[in-house]
């Protein structure tokens, strides 16, 4: 007992050590800072926010106490995803216990410790990781409710009580539910159970029911906000990429994973293989005139029932496959189950048992066998964990930086806008500094109108407009802020943080349509720079220089250019650049029509250490092989276009 109980914390020491590793490394993204300003509220204020929420209440309930108990940093905030995720370990080794064995419990709870989907959600300071621990409860007293003849009743209100707390805890519970009910019709049907048996079960299904009515009218006026166009999709590699979730995470691509999947496949299906024997079934949710137990087609089910929803329901995007975690504790059980039966059959290997258990013998062979799959395994899983820990490339969206890099190069009369405004939560929770702070679009989907009037008002009181998109598929799909602000300012600079771009505009005195200097330049064969206007002949370092050019072509353009502007020193070095397509990369040139006037506005900051001087701006094309246009008749690759005088 002493030594099963070292064994059991060693496992759970090492799931916590993975779950608070660098807890706090990465910024907040939305739904992260969603939940920390949401847990900052009373409780009937968090219940009136999750009324217009997508989420039930109870996450953001217990998020709301344990705040008060560790604070609001993003080690604290998280904690609570990272011990719920050590206490799902515990509760698939319990159900590993009580299905099979105390080995294949060890086994699964091992598998779920290293796990890295779960690990990934674990440090996340949302509900998927309570939405686990509530499924894994739940389903717990459901096996105890079919296999204990004693303390039945603790067993018949944990679930109702668990049960009850997943409905209130995310809308993707439901699916658990139905899992619960199918094997239990079928448990029932098997043990030709009485009428008393029955009655309790359908008296435990109504006992959830009835602790949910309170809830039942905002869950059904919420969900219909989960359905949104679901991105085209294949079949048969959409599953390949579920499945790659359960294994490894979204933190690692599938295709280099193809053949460990496979592996892990295979143990799967060695978890599944029919058996006549009682004691290869290992599970008390069994008989033995049945070749698979119950205890198999319970796991099962909780597995393939939710995947098959997500795909039904138009659910296959990468932000809904988290709430697949409700049941990837099947998932390590049916794996471990896998590897236990593989490697007692290998150490019983049949015709070959009398060769002898040496180095040699058969039953070596098959239990390396074993081992070395399941090293190649071990080796993606370490992979995709070092690169949620380590790799920039799968980090979440980086707001605490954004928010860092504004504050420190804002101006007293710059404004921050938020394209979706749910992005206020996660930025406002870094961002300390005085400058407004504006979320548009509070109607979905943003409309021409409502785009223009909005930033017309707010570019009538500010001189700079540092803009934040993300999603923009969801409020400006035909992304009418971003067309207003490249028509009506002067984009000095863009880039992305993670999925968030951040984009910096000038907003000009006066705007004009007419260009205050002529020209008749041609690159190349066919487009032509008919003149510009610049604002800002004399700036100081951290100005933004305003140059719009103007473009015409005579024929039509059958390549995708990109224009250069560049600040050129005295001895012909490039102090600053901006490089992007025309109409701030919204008006290509394969789109422009012959004798079409092409207004392009360019924003260029002057670099806070530029030395005072006087510079000139360089302007040209090039294509995207990176071959600059020539000027026409001449070897000359750009234009000069004035000078600019920096001053201190």
């Amino acid at each position: 007992m002493k030594r099963t109980l070292w064994i059991l914390l060693a496992i759970l020491a090492l799931a916590a050590m993975l779950r608070f590793f660098q807890l706090d490394a990465q910024s907040f993204w939305n739904d992260e800072g969603t939940s920390a300003r949401v847990a900052e509220r009373s409780l009937p204020l968090i219940t009136a926010a999750s009324i217009g929420d997508i989420h039930p209440p109870l996450y953001y309930y217990a998020l709301h106490f344990w705040r008060g108990i560790f604070g609001e940093s993003e080690f604290a905030l998280r904690s609570l995803s990272a011990a719920l995720g050590v206490v799902l370990v515990w509760l698939i080794y319990l159900l590993g216990r009580q299905l099979f064995d105390e080995f294949t419990a060890f086994v699964a709870a091992f598998i779920a410790a290293l796990n890295p989907f779960q690990v990934y959600y674990s440090q996340e300071a949302r509900m998927y990781m309570l939405l686990a621990v509530w499924a894994a409860a739940s389903t717990y007293f459901l096996v105890r409710c079919a296999t204990q003849d004693s303390g039945r009743n603790v067993s018949f209100a944990g679930y109702v009580l668990t049960a009850a707390a997943g409905m209130y805890t995310h809308y993707a519970f439901p699916f658990v539910l139905v899992v619960h009910n199918l094997v239990a019709l079928v448990w029932l049907a098997v043990q030709r159970a009485r009428w008393r048996k029955w009655a309790t079960w359908v008296a435990l299904q109504a006992a959830v029911v009835v602790l949910y009515l309170p809830w039942v009218g905002v869950e059904l006026q919420r969900l219909p906000e989960w359905k949104s166009p679901a991105p085209a999709y294949q079949l048969g590699p959409a599953l390949l990429d579920t499945f790659r979730w359960f294994v490894f995470g979204r933190t690692i691509p599938t295709e280099p994973v193809v053949t460990a999947l496979g592996i892990v496949g295979l143990f799967i299906l060695v978890a599944l293989w029919p058996s006549r024997k009682v004691q290869d079934a290992g599970c008390r949710m069994q008989d033995a005139t049945y070749f698979l137990p119950l205890a198999s087609c319970l796991l099962l089910a909780w597995w393939l029932v939710p995947i098959a929803f997500v795909f039904a329901f138009g659910l296959y995007k990468g932000e809904y496959l988290k709430f697949l975690l409700i049941c990837s504790p099947a998932f390590c059980l049916l794996f471990a189950r896998g590897i236990v039966r593989a490697w007692r059959t290998a150490s019983n290997v049949v015709p070959f048992k009398e060769l002898g258990k040496g180095p040699g013998s058969p039953a070596q062979f098959w239990k390396t066998l074993v081992i070395l799959l399941l090293i190649v395994v071990a080796m993606f899983t370490v992979q995709s964990l070092s690169n949620l820990y380590f790799d920039p490339f799968y980090a979440r969206d980086d707001y605490r930086g954004i928010a860092q890099r504004i504050q420190q190069s804002a101006r007293p009369d710059d404004a921050i806008l938020l394209e979706a405004d749910n992005q206020w939560e996660a930025f406002t929770y870094y961002f300390h500094g005085s400058n407004a702070v504006v979320p548009l679009g509070a109607v979905r989907p943003v409309t021409a109108e409502m785009a223009a009037r909005e930033l017309s008002d707010i570019a009538a009181h500010y001189k700079r407009l540092w803009v934040l998109y993300w999603a923009e598929t969801q409020p400006d799909p035909n992304r009418y802020v971003e067309r207003w602000l490249d028509a009506n300012t002067f984009k000095a600079s863009e880039g992305y943080s993670g999925t968030v771009k951040v984009a910096v505009y000038a907003v000009p005195a006066v705007m004009s349509d007419q260009p205050d200097h002529t020209l008749d330049i041609q690159f190349g064969d066919t487009i032509r720079l008919t003149g510009y206007s610049s604002v800002g002949d004399t700036v100081i370092p951290g100005d933004i220089v305003q140059l719009t050019l103007f473009w015409q072509t005579p024929t039509p353009v059958t390549v995708r250019y990109k224009v250069f502007v560049h600040l050129l020193s005295a001895d012909d070095r490039i102090v600053t650049q901006v490089d992007r397509e025309p109409g701030g990369g919204l008006v290509p040139t394969t789109i422009w029509q012959p004798g079409q006037i092409i207004i392009d506005r360019y924003g260029v900051t002057i670099p806070s250490d530029t030395a005072p001087g006087r510079y000139r701006i360089a302007v040209g094309l090039y294509g995207f092989d990176d071959v600059r246009l020539k000027v026409h008749n001449t070897s000359q690759d750009q234009v000069i276009l004035g000078e600019v005088n920096v001053v201190k």
